[in-house]
């Protein structure tokens, strides 16, 4: 039976078919929980998201696998287009990867049943460079904490950082609740930072500048000065907002002069408000340079590369940086 919701909440016709179990089984307990997670979060409204990007594919135990498959069994179809995170193993390769089956067989699985409620073959953790990347404005429903940066701050599209299996929830019944970075309000910057004078920066400094702002703001949205001559690309934007994700749990960040929200700074602050100043050293970024980079041994086993995945920009610099060299034998490179 439908779950009672809060008398604050006001529900669409829409809404009230999906909670009586209408539009199936797995449409009906998905609405459930997106309203009281409304509840909890004092949501009045849901609204509708246009696209959904999953995370909880990504294999975490049998619950993870028991959750997807039971939606499945109970006929879940995604309502709105649906794209899937990266999952935990390359599924036409991981035998051959020597992956142990104990790992492989479930989380194979695990990205059948996302693709069995409608998710499209995506597997990536960079939405953002599909053609299917959202507008301004749009609101939409992302998990995964560097594309709900990206998506927020470069390009305008608005989402809230959602949990795994919400955010499935919510692409099954095309609705969330309206709170957070959905609302124009709750986008502004709560914080300055001012950076030092710089030059000639390498791509080393975007992710080192992201880490460093992520850990000083906490959960506030911050408004960056000092970047506007340097013009950063979007592989550089991307680059700092995957780090700015690690130690950030702000969904947002505007740069003055670069980011689509914050090319004229004062529309990102509120009026009248005075946003309080955080002053940024070399001495500052270089002690989180040592932090991200405390290797004892300079002996090399492994390079990964694309966390996020790759651009077709940034794999056009790796070929320029390798052409007529060959890899060291004693190196892997994935």
């Amino acid at each position: 039976s439908a779950a009672p919701v809060a008398s604050a909440l006001r529900l669409t016709d829409l809404d009230q078919a999906l909670l009586d179990g209408q539009h199936g089984k797995a449409a009906q307990v998905a609405m459930q929980i997106v309203l009281r997670m409304a509840e909890l979060q004092g949501a009045t409204q849901l609204v509708d998201v246009t696209q959904a990007h999953i995370d909880g594919c990504i294999y975490t135990g049998p619950a993870s696998l028991r959750f997807a498959e039971q939606l499945v069994q109970w006929g879940a179809k995604v309502r709105v287009p649906t794209t899937l995170n990266s999952i935990s193993v390359d599924q036409r390769r991981w035998r051959e990867l020597g992956i142990d089956a104990a790992l492989g067989v479930p989380a194979s699985a695990l990205g059948d049943a996302y693709m069995a409620m409608g998710a499209q073959l995506s597997y990536t953790c960079a939405p953002y460079l599909l053609d299917s990347a959202p507008k301004a404005g749009e609101q939409i429903v992302w998990a995964e904490s560097n594309a709900v940066v990206y998506a927020n701050s470069v390009l305008g599209a608005r989402t809230l950082k959602y949990p795994d299996y919400l955010d499935i929830c919510i692409a099954l019944t095309g609705r969330a609740p309206l709170i957070g970075c959905h609302l124009e309000a709750q986008r502004k910057a709560r914080v300055q930072i001012e950076l030092p004078p710089l030059e000639h920066l390498d791509d080393a400094f975007y992710p080192l500048l992201g880490y460093h702002i992520g850990a000083l703001v906490g959960s506030q949205i911050p408004l960056v000065q000092g970047l506007e001559r340097f013009a950063p690309n979007l592989d550089d934007l991307k680059a700092f907002g995957a780090a700015f994700a690690t130690t950030s749990a702000a969904p947002l960040f505007h740069i003055a002069g670069v980011t689509p929200e914050a090319k004229v700074p004062a529309d990102v602050v509120d009026a009248g408000e005075v946003l309080p100043v955080v002053s940024i050293t070399l001495a500052d970024l270089l002690a989180s340079w040592h932090e991200l980079n405390s290797a004892r041994d300079s002996h090399v086993d492994l390079i990964s590369l694309g966390n996020p995945h790759f651009s077709l920009s940034e794999f056009a610099q790796l070929a320029r940086l390798c052409r007529g060299r060959t890899r060291h034998p004693a190196v892997s490179l994935v």
